[in-house]
């Protein structure tokens, strides 16, 4: 460090930064710049162009129609109600994983003989590629072969995901927490990790029982992995396609046909590219906002 910045500390001022330092810095920051507005601005920006025109490649016909695409969206029940089915499964699979994530690293935290083999056991599901879990479940839970609709046979239950919105809706939800769920406990498991034992002794001595070092001392030490881990489930349960497809195709009707399945409809379908490109973004407003919303909130956790 030169002398002049030593001073600049020292005194509380900020050194000048000369032209060819900032340049020499800004050459370390190009090559990651640049990958990030070639893959990420440049297509969301022709996406939002793609948006403004009414296309069909069907019809052979393109027309500058401004927001009118999104006007469409807006006012089309059948693209608001595939939003709502989208915000059902992302709640509902967030109200489950969640705290069944924090039980399992709960329950992993403990010692107890073959815990590293259980550990390695939970990454399982993680390696399995969504289709490939989808078309396991499909095997497991459809009707007249699967093993889960033998099972309940005996006990009276007639499990038809092909017929039944609700055990289509309850197939989806196990099968999404099977795959994710070990996730989730191995982030709160890293969390659980570092809370500082000399907190959970202190309570120890104060006389504070299982449940009150939990409530009191290890959840308010998770706070902040856990909205991390809220973030990375909300964007996946968004981004979800290929395993509920595998499972249900939307059906039985339309009871399971979310936003995503939506437009893939309408690009490859109906090869509808310009109301396909302003659901894309209508899709990406609405995770970047719930993103928003939980990086500000992990922001001012830190702060705290």
């Amino acid at each position: 460090m030169s002398t002049r910045s030593m001073l600049g500390q020292v005194y509380g001022r900020t050194p000048r930064v000369s032209l060819p330092e900032r340049l020499r810095s800004w050459k370390y920051l190009f090559p990651s710049v640049l990958i990030f507005v070639v893959f990420g601005i440049v297509p969301v920006l022709w996406v939002l162009y793609q948006s403004t025109f009414v296309w069909s490649a069907f019809a052979g016909t393109r027309r500058f129609a401004e927001l009118q695409n999104y006007y469409t969206i807006v006012h089309s029940s059948e693209h608001m109600l595939a939003l709502g089915r989208t915000l059902l499964f992302v709640g509902a699979a967030l109200a489950i994983q969640m705290p069944l994530g924090l039980g399992i690293a709960l329950l992993l935290n403990q010692a107890f003989r073959g815990r590293s083999v259980v550990r390695t056991l939970l990454i399982l599901p993680l390696t399995i590629p969504p289709v490939s879990v989808g078309a396991t479940w499909l095997l497991f839970a459809r009707e007249g072969t699967g093993f889960v609709p033998g099972v309940l046979e005996f006990v009276g239950i007639d499990f038809s995901i092909g017929q039944n919105a609700l055990h289509a809706w309850t197939a989806i939800m196990l099968m999404d927490a099977w795959h994710w769920v070990p996730l989730l406990a191995l982030i709160f498991l890293a969390g659980l990790t570092s809370v500082p034992p000399s907190l959970v002794e202190s309570a120890k001595i104060d006389g504070a029982n299982r449940f009150e070092i939990f409530w009191h001392v290890t959840l308010p030490e998770l706070r902040t992995v856990g909205v991390v881990a809220l973030l990375i489930r909300t964007m996946d349960l968004f981004r979800a396609y290929d395993s509920l497809w595998m499972l249900t195709g939307g059906g039985p009707g339309t009871s399971t046909f979310v936003l995503n399945m939506d437009i893939v409809r309408t690009v490859l379908n109906a090869a509808n590219y310009g109301l396909g490109s302003a659901l894309s973004l209508f899709t990406l407003y609405i995770i970047v906002v719930l993103s928003w919303l939980m990086v500000n909130t992990l922001y001012q956790e830190v702060l705290q």
